[in-house]
This record gives C-alpha cells, structure tokens and sequence, in this order.
C-alpha cells in the first residue's frame, strides 16, 4: 500500500470480462487432455515443467514464470520462454524480483486472490509506472492466482510484448480452469515428495521401521 498508493482498494482489472459466461464455448477435449496431464504427474520437477508449457502454448504467450508461495514468500520456481516456435522451460529458484516481472501485478494478485489482466501494460493509468513495465515497455500482461481451499498456491505470469489484447477471454477462461487442476496436483506433488523424502529417511535407519495405512495394514517397509 505505501509503495503503491495510486492502486486504489477494490480496483477491477483492465478489461473486466464475464469467464463464467464462456466455458460453454471452449474446447471441452481440449481442456480435458492438458487436465489429465497435470493431473497424472506427481514428480514435483516435472509437473512444474508441463504446467509451465502447457499454460505458455494455451496462452499464446511469448514468457511465462510460476511462483509458488512457500513460508509466506513468493519464489520463482521456473521460467519459460517461446524461442522459434518451441517453449522451453528453465528451472530457476529465487526471489521474485523487479527485473523478472511488474511488482505491483504480482502484488495485487497475490493480496487480492485475483487475476490482473492488462491488454496493453504501457498505456495502463496504473501499471505502466511499474518500473519492470517502462523497462520492457510490456504490452499484453496476464498474472493469475493458484488458490487452493482458499489459500494461495502460487501465481501464474503470462506476458506477450509483441502486441495487445494477446490474452483473450476465452484463453483466460481455460487458464483458470487449469489454474483449479494445478492447485490440486501442485500440492499432491509436494505430499508425494514428502513421502519420498521419508521413505529415503526410513530406509537408512539401522532399525526396522514401517508406516501404516489408515486400516492398519503397512503401506513402507525399510529393508
């Protein structure tokens, strides 16, 4: 708020569209497939890279950065770029900093739990103050919040600086969609992870250890 005092309290994104309206006219199979890609990964490393592709190929976006929100923080947990028709995906942890993307869109996503969708950056009241916006003179801007049970996942950003009004409703429509699946499958990853890490914790043990099911039987043994 004190960085920011012009974003006024409540204030509607450029372009404020009706999603709800529009899922009828999507491409159910689409959505489908790119769904039960997200959600049939449970390696986190590779999840992070499908979800990635596949939201900056949907998009139409030219960048792409997933920020995961761990211990109240905002890191970056990789980047994607479009280069000669192919997407290519860089795992890059670190702070989400001015350089990698407009800090008053990621903070408004971030306190709000809304999608802040910018056809044209530059010419924004607001936004094309930001100092990352006057760098890259950003043009189409699309960052959308990963909210699971009302808590923040993450945040998705989506820029194309080649022209406007890249990110159409119906684009936004079907990030969203996949935005609900990557909640989900984002935090089954983690707990999947978790229980690796446990699992490699308990076989080291010079003792016997186990883990229960909830019926009682054993789900791991150590050797």
């Amino acid at each position: 708020d004190e960085r920011y005092p012009r974003l006024p309290e409540g204030r509607t994104p450029a372009r404020s569209i009706a999603i709800g309206a529009l899922f009828g006219q999507l491409d159910v199979e689409t959505i489908s497939r790119a769904s039960r890609a997200l959600s049939s990964e449970m390696v986190l490393p590779t999840l992070i890279e499908k979800l990635l592709r596949i939201t900056v190929e949907h998009a139409g976006a030219e960048r792409g950065l997933l920020i995961l929100n761990r211990d109240g923080e905002s890191r970056i947990q990789a980047e994607a770029t479009t280069r000669r028709g192919r997407i290519d995906v860089a795992v890059r942890e670190g702070q989400a900093t001015q350089s990698d993307l407009p800090q008053s869109v990621l903070y408004y996503a971030i306190r709000t739990r809304e999608s802040v969708l910018l056809d044209d950056a530059s010419s924004d009241n607001v936004y094309s103050k930001d100092e990352y916006v006057r760098q890259n003179q950003s043009r189409s801007v699309l960052c959308l919040p990963i909210v699971r049970q009302a808590q923040l996942v993450g945040v998705l950003y989506l820029e194309n600086n080649l022209a406007p009004l890249v990110f159409t409703p119906s684009r936004v429509a079907v990030l969203q969609l996949l935005a609900a699946q990557a909640a989900i499958s984002l935090e089954n990853a983690r707990l999947y992870s978790d229980l690796e890490l446990q699992a490699g914790l308990l076989q080291k043990l010079p003792v016997s250890a186990w883990t229960l099911k909830p019926d009682g039987t054993p789900d791991f043994v150590n050797q």
